[in-house]
């Protein structure tokens, strides 16, 4: 989203806007990476060992890849056919949060829990 600020303001010659936008998408970058480091989103795989048998944590692993990989070619699809980037940027935070979303709703809390606990909340 940042990149679409940035090229407006490079269109209209704005350098205070150009380094503004800069700063703030490095900023933003930081910040995820920050927010991914001391979250769950470092160490979902460990858990993941817990709570399903290996075939579960196997078939994930390649649907994670499977995904991301028709990701990268859905993006490069949508951004020749419309001719920038941003629709599927505006996709890609939508299912964000709609992920996010769904997610606070249906999250086990394993703190504290043995793993045969864990399993029998997540059946």
């Amino acid at each position: 989203m940042f990149f679409y600020f940035f090229d407006q303001a490079l269109a209209d010659g704005d350098d205070a806007r150009q380094t503004y936008m800069l700063l703030l998408t490095a900023i933003s970058i930081m910040g995820f990476m920050f927010t991914f480091g001391i979250t769950l989103g470092s160490s979902v795989w460990p858990y993941i060992g817990m709570m399903m048998p290996p075939s579960g944590v196997t078939l994930a692993l390649v649907i994670n890849w499977v995904l991301a990989g028709g990701s990268i070619i859905a993006f490069s699809f949508v951004t020749q056919v419309m001719g920038n980037p941003y629709v599927m940027m505006w996709v890609y935070c939508g299912v964000t949060l709609v992920t996010i979303t769904i997610f606070t709703f249906i999250s086990v809390d394993v703190k504290g829990l043995s793993v045969r606990k864990v399993q029998l909340q997540l059946q």
